[in-house]
Order: C-alpha cells, then structure tokens, then sequence
C-alpha cells in the first residue's frame, strides 16, 4: 500500500495544489518551473528549495493524488460484505476524490497522452489494479457467477465515474444546468446510478453464463 505523502509546510501544500493546476493545463513537458512559481506567487529560488526540479514536483503530485485513493480503494475491496454495498462505497470513495480533485481525471489523462510510459510505470509502483486487487475482485464476480472478467469489469466502473469529470463542462450545460452545486447534485445522483447499471450487468452476465450451460 502507497505511503501517502504530506507536504510539510503551508508553502508546500499551496505549491501542489497550484502544480496541480499547472501540470492540468500544459501537462508535463509544457510546464516549467518559472510558471509553477509564478502561479504560486513565489520566486523561482524559492521553490526550488522546496522542490529541486519539475520532475521531482511532478511526482510529488502525481504519487500524492494516487495516495489519496489507493488505501480507500483496498480497504473496501478487501472487505468481507455484500457486494452490492462493497461496490456502492467504492464508486462513492471514488466520486468523492474526483469531487475533491477536480483536476485529477485531466490530470491523468493529459499525461497518458503526453508521457504513456512515465504514468504507466508510477501507476504500477503504486498498485494500482495490482494482480492481487484483481483477484479479489475476481473472487467478488464468481461468487455471483459472473462470466465478466475483472478487467472488463473495473474498465466498466472506471469509465462510468470519470467521464463526467473529464467532459465536466458539457455534463454542466446538457445534463447538469448550469445552477450553483447542480454538477455535485448530479453526481450525488449518478452514484446510484453506477451502481445499478453495475449490478445489472453482472446480472446479464450471469444469466447468459447459464443459458450458455444450459
């Protein structure tokens, strides 16, 4: 399990959050440490001494917004109840981080455009969908007979929670209107959502497994 990083001083917490927004907008190769610095409202010298280069700070952000999600993500994977409840916490745990960090969905995106391999290899460090996660959820989907496999399956609940945030302003103005708190209304909503669209598909699976026996 990732050990999660916390930036030491005030200065520090405030130069993540704006190297957040930073990598976002002009991804890893388009940003330097001047514009870091400038968004941080701070000398160039100065964050060097917290930060002694861009790729540093750049996994420093990167392990960190993964840290935020990993442990949550194991702890209810690995918990012996219902599926459907497992599964609900997760898509929940989930949204929530997205709603925290809005920027990580882009954030993540931009770079696995941009550096496929440099994401991939952090992403493998950290244990994200490690063999023994996929196991588990393995495990989960054949306990319901489940013929989905459990790669097919997280694709299912990754793509569900992310999509809005990546196409964020066009949930808003099609979907969501353009009202004070109407976005987190309609996540709130889609959680449910997820879910049942999730449990249905097992379902399907199942019953197509049978039918195939049969």
């Amino acid at each position: 399990m990732p050990e999660r990083l916390e930036p030491h001083t005030d200065t520090e917490r405030r130069i993540l959050e704006v190297a957040k927004r930073v990598f976002v907008q002009k991804g890893l190769e388009g940003t330097s440490m001047q514009d870091i610095a400038s968004a941080a409202d701070i000398s160039r010298t100065s964050l060097h001494y917290y930060f002694r280069s861009k790729r540093r700070l750049f996994e420093t952000v990167l392990d960190d917004l993964l840290a935020r999600l990993l442990p949550q993500v194991e702890e209810i994977l690995f918990e012996k109840c219902d599926f459907r409840e497992k599964l609900a916490r997760f898509v929940s745990v989930y949204l929530n981080i997205f709603l925290e960090n809005p920027y990580l969905p882009n954030f993540v995106m931009n770079e696995l455009n941009q550096n496929p391999a440099e994401v991939i290899d952090r992403f493998s460090r950290q244990g994200v969908l490690s063999p023994r996660l996929q196991k588990q959820i393995l495990a989960d989907l054949r306990k319901l007979n489940s013929s989905i496999e459990a790669s097919q399956f997280m694709m299912n609940v990754i793509s569900l929670c992310v999509f809005p945030f990546i196409a964020r302003p066009v949930v808003e103005a099609f979907f969501a209107g353009n009202r004070p708190d109407a976005f987190e209304r309609f996540i709130a909503a889609r959680k449910v959502v997820i879910v049942d669209t999730l449990i249905s598909s097992i379902a399907t699976a199942s019953t197509e497994r049978r039918d195939g026996a049969g």
